[in-house]
């Protein structure tokens, strides 16, 4: 509108032959990739919260925009058009999200869901549908024995399904495993009439982005392999992984080279400690000693951690064998973890800054990477591993 304004008279000139459109898009797009880098798109958020993170993703534009000018690029937007955009957008995009979230709370009524037993998973998955309204889902309680909740409510016994049915209309009924005495004739009735019928567990994992080791059976890890990482992907894996690492490698030689010289001016260069690798074959992870340097610096020996072969770039946190040890005997399923290389970083490490997640949690997300192992999702995590670095937090 602000560009139509401007040049109304000669907009198709000003778009095609004037380069118009490109400017508008690298505009656009440096404005949206800030909002994205401050997770506006991930969670309905309040109206300061909304407002902040506009100013910083104009900031964004208005800067790449004055960068442009320095250079005198033809990519440049025209100053009054970058202007009058900001401003309009300033108005009209917080008031477009408070809408947009009016609507999905109270206009678009959430799909209930009703368990058949409940769990501490079926607990977690109420818990995350109630921050998460996004998500068009709400617990309307649970029928049978189990664990329930201040607003997770027991609503009677699985001989009350269809009462319970008729006065709450759920569009889902969900299976804990390990529930005796159930219904399956008139389950099977209202799977063919529409509602849809399916595992505690795939909703866990849908909804938390987590593996439930509480719906997780021991023979599903013995005689299926849907949790195990596909071979062609956890090669592809590899040669990524070596490739980006050189890269870094060279990017960061000069960083690197100074690091030597200062570690080698007060003590040792490297620092190391026996960590589990894949199939839990220990290995020496190296960072630099000098405890002065900055974080990001310190890890960089880990790099060649990864040109070795002991590392990936993504992959499970690598554990201290002195603490796996331990990690082992407690958790169930822990083995499990140890079927692909440990990384630089992964799904657990990027949720880290929602809490740090506790070990049973971390399994969880390490769990369900295995699974779903593919260059998309570790491309994915690297993305939300730099925007952590950055300080762009997950609110």
């Amino acid at each position: 509108m602000p560009a139509y304004l401007t040049a109304a008279a000669n907009l198709d000139f000003y778009l095609v032959e004037g380069g118009g459109s490109v400017q508008i898009a690298i505009a656009v797009l440096s404005i949206q990739l800030a909002l994205y880098l401050e997770c506006m798109y991930e969670r309905i958020v309040a109206f300061a919260t909304i407002l902040r993170r506009m100013f910083f993703a104009l900031g964004v534009g208005f800067l790449i925009q004055a960068f442009l000018a320095l250079l005198h690029s033809p990519l440049q937007l025209a100053r009054g058009i970058m202007v009058a955009a900001g401003g309009l957008s300033l108005v009209a995009f917080p008031v477009w999200r408070l809408a947009a979230g009016a609507v999905m709370r109270t206009g678009i009524p959430a799909r209930k869901i009703l368990f058949l037993g409940a769990n501490s998973a079926s607990l977690t998955i109420e818990r995350q549908l109630k921050e998460q309204p996004e998500l068009g889902l709400m617990a309307a309680g649970f029928l049978g024995t189990g664990e329930g909740g201040e607003t997770f409510v027991r609503l009677g016994d699985f001989t009350d399904l269809d009462t319970v049915i008729e006065e709450h209309s759920p569009q889902r009924i969900v299976l804990a495993r390990g529930v005796s005495g159930l219904p399956v004739r008139r389950l099977l009735e209202l799977q063919r009439s529409g509602t849809r019928i399916e595992k505690l567990a795939n909703l866990y994992e849908s909804v938390t982005g987590r593996i439930s080791l509480h719906e997780l059976p021991p023979e599903r890890l013995m005689f299926s392999e849907d949790l195990d990482a596909r071979p062609g992907y956890v090669a592809a894996r590899d040669v990524y992984s070596v490739a980006i690492a050189a890269l870094l490698l060279a990017i960061a030689a000069p960083v690197f080279a100074a690091a030597v010289l200062i570690s080698k001016a007060r003590g040792p260069i490297f620092a190391w400690n026996l960590h589990l690798g894949v199939r839990g074959k220990p290995v020496r992870l190296y960072r630099f000693r000098d405890p002065g340097l900055w974080s990001w610096v310190q890890a960089l020996p880990l790099l060649l951690n990864v040109l070795k072969g002991d590392l990936a770039l993504v992959g499970p946190a690598p554990e201290r064998v002195e603490f796996a040890a331990a990690l082992r005997r407690r958790i169930p399923f822990y083995n499990h973890r140890l079927s692909v290389k440990p990384g630089l970083t992964g799904w657990a490490q990027v949720h880290s800054d929602t809490g740090t997640p506790d070990s049973l949690a971390a399994l969880e997300y390490d769990l369900y990477y295995i699974k779903h192992l593919s260059p998309v999702l570790d491309a994915y995590i690297v993305v939300l591993t730099i925007r952590a670095i950055a300080g762009w937090s997950r609110l």
